[in-house]
């Protein structure tokens, strides 16, 4: 009986290991050793150490990373459109052009009202020169009127008082003339006169000693000189004493008394004359308010002249403005793409009435192209910016595109708790076109691991993962820490070592420390 038990099991598990599915020789699996030892049937396959790439798989739609809307600035008929959708464009390149002959219009008449206004400044300018040259010469007048003022006033002023003096003293040499003078002024007369004829003598002498000195050589001839002239001068003086003391001595002449007339008559005329010249204070002040109000006047043409000036600049600031404003419009006619990329619709047909409102082409650039993807609240923190992301889209199979983390969206939806990561991927070959629908595994990390086939994984009694090991002709049974699973590959982070050999069939009936018996040839997994 226990025979026949044994020949079923063994039939079981050969019934069982030829079911099993065969693996080719080039499958990444490990291998399978077949022994052929007595004991339970087992199949094993050696745990190697490989590249383990721990991922998140995401699926999204690819979209354009840029899409322009090109739309007109100004109103005006399309003449020209240079492209048709799914035709590719450059960045720059002029796509649209509208009729500019209204604002090409505007141009010329801003131009030549640019010239009005510089020839309207130059006459200004002209006119201020003038202006200034007025008002200096108004002003030179007027400091001349004012200096003349003040002469005229000082010299009335002088003249009078001279005047007065003059007339005073003619009126007193008159009384001299017309009568005799006293004792007392004939005494001084005299005595001037015995004064005068001491200091002739002795001029006189002095002037013979030093000719004497000169003569014998002891003094100067220049010496000389100045005592010749001090005698003269001294007999001049003598000569004026005598007259005065016979003046004084004789009285009044009649000679005298008519020069002495004549000369009050004189000084009298001289008074009035210097007191009519003080009218000419009042002619002065009245060219003083003449030169002020030339003043004025000159300012206020240098005033209306800068006025003028002003408002030439200000109308050629408005015609310079108006021209900039008409070129700005003859430019906005002209519409360029702001990026290389592929028409995608085109709005605009030639005559059509275009203006500011609405879209005339679109553009959608695809050097770079992106999908969002969905990734659980569970592992978001796992993504960070930059990480590298393997794509593939249904549309073309086989093919994977590299791409990388370039988004991470800060908020989660409160439904599906999941955020949204945005995925670059350069398309240098635009084969990716917005639309398509992409799978991505994001690679979070890449390591060196031990892998084994996920058929060997069976619950310990204690509930936890356990492998069978098969050493010699036994079964050892391990706990073990897994790491990345996939659907036919497992991790082992502990409890396996690369080149040992893990029961993958069989191992369900088996408990550690069995005796087992590995068969089938070597097989690669």
């Amino acid at each position: 009986m226990k025979n026949n038990l044994a020949i079923a099991t063994v039939l079981s598990l050969a019934f069982l290991v030829g079911c099993a599915p065969q693996k080719k020789a080039d499958d990444k699996k490990p291998e399978l050793l077949a022994v052929t030892n007595a004991g339970t049937p087992v199949r094993v396959a050696v745990a190697t150490e490989k590249e383990v790439v721990r991922a998140i798989y995401v699926t999204g739609s690819i979209a354009a990373t840029q899409t322009v809307e090109l739309g007109a600035k100004v109103s005006a008929r399309v003449s020209f459109v240079a492209v048709r959708e799914g035709e590719l464009v450059r960045k720059g390149q002029l796509v649209i052009q509208q009729d500019s002959s209204d604002y090409d219009s505007q141009v010329r008449s801003s131009e030549a009202s640019i010239k009005s206004a510089e020839a309207a400044i130059k006459n200004a300018q002209a006119t201020i020169e003038s202006a200034k040259a007025g008002y200096q010469n108004a002003q030179v007048k007027l400091a001349q009127s004012q200096t003349n003022l003040k002469l005229t006033g000082t010299q009335s002023d002088a003249g009078v008082k001279d005047a007065e003096q003059q007339l005073a003293s003619a009126k007193a040499q008159l009384d001299i003339a017309k009568k005799p003078q006293r004792t007392q002024e004939v005494a001084v007369a005299e005595n001037a006169v015995a004064q005068a004829q001491a200091n002739y003598e002795r001029a006189a002498s002095d002037r013979k000693r030093y000719a004497i000195l000169v003569k014998e050589g002891a003094a100067a001839q220049i010496t000389l000189d100045q005592y010749i002239n001090q005698e003269r001068v001294a007999k001049a003086a003598l000569d004026s004493a005598k007259s005065q003391l016979e003046l004084a001595q004789i009285g009044g002449r009649d000679e005298s008394v008519r020069q002495a007339q004549t000369a009050v008559a004189r000084a009298e005329w001289g008074l009035k004359l210097a007191t009519s010249n003080t009218q000419q204070v009042d002619v002065r002040t009245d060219d003083i308010k003449a030169a002020r109000a030339g003043v004025s006047q000159a300012k206020a043409a240098l005033g209306q002249a800068q006025a003028g000036l002003a408002s030439a600049q200000a109308q050629l600031a408005q015609a310079k403005a108006g021209l900039a404003s008409a070129q700005q419009q003859v430019s906005n006619t002209k519409i360029f793409s702001s990026l290389e990329g592929i028409v995608s619709k085109r709005s605009a047909e030639v005559g059509q009435l275009a203006g500011p409102s609405g879209s005339l082409l679109t553009i959608v650039a695809l050097d770079t192209v992106f999908f969002e993807a969905q990734v659980p609240e569970t592992e978001i923190a796992q993504v960070t910016l930059g990480m590298p992301v393997t794509v593939a889209v249904d549309a073309l199979p086989g093919r994977a595109f590299a791409g990388q983390v370039a988004k991470l969206y800060p908020t989660g939806s409160t439904s599906s708790r999941n955020f949204v990561v945005r995925i670059a991927v350069p398309n240098t070959a635009r084969m990716l076109r917005p639309g398509m629908f992409a799978r991505g595994s994001v690679v979070l990390e890449k390591r060196r691991g031990v892998l084994a086939a996920k058929d060997a994984l069976v619950k310990s009694e204690e509930g936890e993962f356990a492998v069978f090991i098969a050493n010699a002709n036994v079964a050892e049974q391990r706990k073990v820490t897994l790491g990345v699973t996939t659907a036919e590959t497992v991790e082992i982070r502990r409890g396996v070592r690369a080149g040992e050999q893990v029961i993958v069939v069989g191992q369900n009936s088996l408990r550690d420390g069995a005796t087992i018996r590995v068969i089938t040839d070597v097989v690669e997994k």
